[in-house]
């Protein structure tokens, strides 16, 4: 054991992998993760069944489960974040291409220089 209590055998691990997880760790990690934050989203889901009302203009109403609502309004958010995403994206690769024509019309455009005289060295 070293002074801050990790034996020498896993900090020599830890180390050899460049201070960072193995795969294989990270794989379970990660599983360990995903299923915790199922199991918080289901708790929340169950205990937010409550029917509520979402309100329009002119007098409409909706009413659904609370965990519904939430679930239909973070479903649209994340679709509007991916569609501007998805603008910024066309927009840079168009911008991409035609940065590429232009460089390559410059190279069809300049003559190559001529090759270094090694000869008279």
């Amino acid at each position: 054991m070293t002074e801050n209590g990790i034996s020498k055998d896993h900090a020599v691990f830890f180390l050899r992998r460049g201070g960072v997880l193995s795969s294989a760790a990270m794989r379970y990690l990660l599983w360990i993760l995903k299923l915790a934050l199922f199991a918080v989203a289901l708790t929340f889901a169950v205990k937010n069944t409550d029917p509520v009302a979402v309100r329009y203009f002119l007098g409409q109403e909706w009413r659904a489960p609370l965990i519904f609502v939430l679930l239909v309004f973070f479903c649209m958010g994340a679709a509007l974040g991916l569609l501007a995403a998805l603008v910024q994206i066309m927009r840079q690769r168009r911008e991409i291409s035609t940065l590429k024509r232009e460089l390559q019309g410059r190279a069809v455009a300049a003559p190559e220089p001529p090759p270094p005289d090694v000869a008279g060295v």
